[in-house]
C-alpha cells in the first residue's frame, strides 16, 4: 500500500483540486493507497474541505 501524506495550512482553496489530481494519478497505477491529509494548525476552512472530502472516498 501507497500513503500519501499531505501537510497543509490555509491551503482550502488548493485541496479540492489536489485531491481530484492525485486521486486520477492513483487511479491510473492501479495501487492499493491511501490518502492522509494533516492540518498544520490552519486558521480558515480547510478542516471541512478535508472532512467532505473524506465522505466522497475512502482512500
Amino acid at each position: 500500500m501507497i500513503s500519501i501524506i499531505i501537510p497543509f495550512y490555509n491551503e482550502e482553496k488548493n485541496l479540492s483540486a489536489l485531491y481530484t489530481e492525485l486521486t486520477q494519478a492513483m487511479r491510473d497505477t492501479q495501487k492499493e493507497y491511501e490518502t492522509i491529509f494533516v492540518d498544520d494548525g490552519s486558521t480558515y476552512e480547510g478542516t471541512k474541505v478535508v472532512e467532505e472530502l473524506s465522505k466522497k472516498d475512502n482512500h
